[in-house]
């Protein structure tokens, strides 16, 4: 029983810069408060939508991006995620017009 085995593989963790949480929450807290500008803008409904579902697609980005941690992932996972949601907005746009 001296030989050491384990169970575990032994892969690498690759190591990545860690993000900013604090500017992200910041970035979301902006997008925020510009939504909520947008709405008082004196601008036809249909263009307030597509502005707001623009901020909306923004911060989903950045809540998928790194809070889910798809940034330090390969890039793959990140463009089956968002383009579908993407397109999702788009037709949601579409109708509320």
């Amino acid at each position: 029983m001296s030989e050491n085995t384990s169970l575990l593989p032994t892969v690498a963790h690759e190591a990545h810069a860690q993000p900013n949480y604090v500017a992200v929450y910041i970035a979301l807290a902006v997008l925020t408060f510009m939504e909520l500008g947008v709405t008082f803008l004196p601008i036809p409904k249909g263009g307030q939508v597509m502005i707001l579902l623009a901020f909306a697609f923004s911060k989903l980005v950045l809540v998928v991006m790194y809070y889910m941690h798809l940034k330090f992932d390969t890039r793959i996972y990140a463009i089956i995620f968002t383009v579908p949601v993407f397109f999702a907005l788009l037709i949601l746009g579409g109708l509320l017009m």
